[in-house]
């Protein structure tokens, strides 16, 4: 049962309509191997970290590849993509497979010689760590987040923190949040013109490491800071049980203004922050 759940949970992934989730929970053979449906089932949820929803990434990496001859996710998305689509860019593909539930803004480098850098959002998250989060992005129901990426940083937000619960109120919101990404983008291209010939590629996190997270806080208009499990006096709290719970970037009140932690990549480490929109 709880391998049926998690699969229900990461793996509703739509291909021009096609939702293949029953095909990976109950046809694993389609694609090429001979796989006994029960046996699968039960092998996945011995291992705890596998249904961990932090680990959705690697856990596909782990158990899950070998069934579908496919060396990792990315790889087995991208097959879906062009088995089922006519798309051939999995920057654009992404993008617009989660476009009903996240707002994207990609900003571009103005500086010459970043322009050209990964700065999309799929490609800053297929990267490291941000790799659990690709799963969760593209099963989201009633959450609407707010994603703005740029060759350095990745932000996130969401509609519902800032109390934009109606279509018409996150298509009046959006302006601001172009503003805050041109903002972010103008900061970091002026260190970018300003930083010495032989420190400026250590701005290049989208190329060199793993770019920094931006994370917006949990105090919602209305509800003061949700808890862990999305859980209010009003009903859940779609962003934390659908985002930021599963892949464990919930955090709590400290009554600082700011919020960090490190994790490692290679041989170095790099801080996540808090950052208001």
């Amino acid at each position: 049962m709880l391998a049926l759940a998690y699969f229900n949970q990461y793996y509703g992934i739509k291909y021009n309509g096609l939702n293949i989730k029953n095909m990976m929970t109950f046809k694993p053979d389609f694609y090429g191997k001979n796989v006994n449906v029960l046996d699968r089932l039960i092998s996945f949820a011995s291992n705890g970290n596998n249904l961990k929803g932090d680990q959705s990434h690697d856990a596909f990496n782990r158990a899950l590849a070998s069934a579908t001859a496919k060396a990792n996710l990315h790889e087995f998305l991208k097959y879906n993509m062009e088995l089922f689509t006519s798309e051939t860019d999995m920057n654009t593909w992404f993008k617009n497979n989660i476009a009903d539930n996240a707002y994207v803004v990609e900003k571009q480098s103005s500086n010459p010689d970043f322009a050209n850098k990964k700065h999309k959002l799929y490609e800053v998250i297929n990267n490291g760590h941000h790799g659990r989060y690709i799963l969760p992005l593209l099963n989201l129901k009633k959450a609407h987040m707010i994603l703005i990426t740029t060759y350095n940083t990745i932000a996130f937000s969401s509609f519902e923190k800032y109390g934009k619960n109606t279509a018409e109120e996150r298509e009046a919101f959006k302006k601001q949040v172009d503003l805050r990404a041109q903002e972010q983008i103008n900061y970091l291209d002026f260190w970018s013109r300003l930083a010495a010939d032989n420190v400026r590629n250590n701005l290049l996190k989208s190329e060199n490491m793993v770019p920094s997270a931006i994370w917006d806080n949990h105090d919602v208009p209305g509800l003061g800071w949700v808890d862990r499990m999305g859980h209010t006096k009003k009903g859940d709290f779609a962003p934390i049980r659908e985002f930021y719970g599963p892949t464990d970037k919930w955090h709590g009140y400290n009554g600082m203004g700011a919020y960090a932690y490190i994790f490692p990549k290679s041989t170095t480490t790099r801080g996540c922050i808090l950052h208001h929109l």
